[in-house]
């Protein structure tokens, strides 16, 4: 059976923030301590991922290796979410440019098995941790909190971390205020399951575009099971009749998924329909119309987000920050004005 922190912690009677602070020589705990749990970790023969000689002296060893552990959550297939690709692209080559090893991970699920949970926070104890996805069970940045390494949060807040997120809220506002522009006073909105902070915020910024107007727009809501392309495709193929103008999908992926659902019924895209998607992932050049959407600044959150980590590795008494990065409206041919009559 291996060895996990909670075990030292229970044998030491410490909490466990204060065997991750002995291991990493963080500041908060004596030397008498500090020396005492190295010890305790040697007999009980705990094996972090660190060379040997930091588990010797509470000397910070400058030689050491420092591995961060980059963990994605994401609902489809990761090779198959192209936002969540090119955010762990950039952050792994910021990472590696500043000589830190990158440990990969994958969350399939919102919290994910203690076991599982120790195989990624625990057993292999990196230097500090990027976590990026917005449908994450806020238990699970407790139990991280509680090991007291230092975390940034990527499109997730939580109190204590410090994060990067996109506006999704003015982004969604904004998107749908162009589609209003357009006299579009139907607009549909495919909103995926609103427990994401994410989605939660652009359904927000779609129900402020909507009340702004001078005579307040009725809102048009589905909330798919996810946020796929064929979530998308369900969603439209589940109306009767189509009652709207315009479709507000809060991905791209729920935006192409409504789009083909459109075409297949022979409703023409965007001479009878416009629609909006969002994140401007490279699949949306490619549709046929091209897919008017948001652009999200990837790479330059993944960006911030190392140098946040860096910070806070640098400096031990940093204060937490929570970053966000604004957005851009990039139209192409998937909307047009509304036609008369439609």
């Amino acid at each position: 059976m291996s060895i996990i922190l909670k075990d030292i912690a229970d044998k030491m009677n410490v909490s466990v923030s204060t065997v991750s602070k002995a291991i990493n020589d963080r500041p908060g705990i004596s030397i008498e301590l500090r020396s005492k749990i190295l010890q305790t970790i040697e007999e009980m023969g705990y094996q972090p991922t660190v060379r040997p000689e930091r588990l010797k002296t509470p000397e910070k060893n400058p030689n050491a290796t420092q591995t961060v552990n980059l963990t994605i959550r994401v609902n489809d297939s990761y090779l198959t979410d192209p936002f969540y690709s090119v955010i762990s692209q950039e952050i792994t080559k910021e990472l590696q440019q500043n000589q830190f090893n990158v440990s990969f991970n994958i969350i399939n699920k919102r919290s994910p098995a203690d076991h599982e949970f120790s195989a990624i926070f625990e057993s292999s104890h990196p230097t500090a941790h990027i976590i990026a996805g917005a449908d994450i069970d806020p238990r699970l940045f407790e139990r991280i909190a509680e090991i007291g390494i230092p975390t940034v949060l990527i499109d997730n807040r939580f109190n204590g971390f410090s994060s990067v997120n996109t506006d999704n809220f003015q982004g969604a506002q904004s998107a749908v205020e162009y589609l209003i522009s357009l006299g579009h006073r139907d607009i549909l909105c495919l909103t995926g399951p609103l427990g994401h902070k994410s989605i939660q915020d652009r359904y927000q910024g779609y129900l402020q575009a909507l009340g702004k107007q001078e005579f307040p727009l009725k809102p048009r809501i589905i909330e798919c099971d996810g946020v796929s392309i064929n979530d998308g495709i369900d969603a439209v193929n589940s109306l009767e009749d189509i009652l709207f103008s315009a479709v507000f999908g809060c991905t791209d992926k729920l935006a192409i998924g409504a789009m083909k659902a459109l075409q297949k019924r022979a409703i023409k895209v965007p001479d009878a329909v416009s629609v909006m998607g969002f994140d401007d992932i490279e699949w949306g050049l490619h549709t046929e119309p091209a897919l008017t959407t948001i652009r999200t600044a990837k790479r330059q959150v993944a960006r911030l987000a190392t140098k946040l980590l860096f910070d806070l590795l640098e400096n031990k008494d940093s204060y937490r920050t929570d970053i966000v990065v604004g957005t851009e409206l990039i139209i192409r041919e998937s909307t047009s004005r509304k036609s008369i009559g439609i």
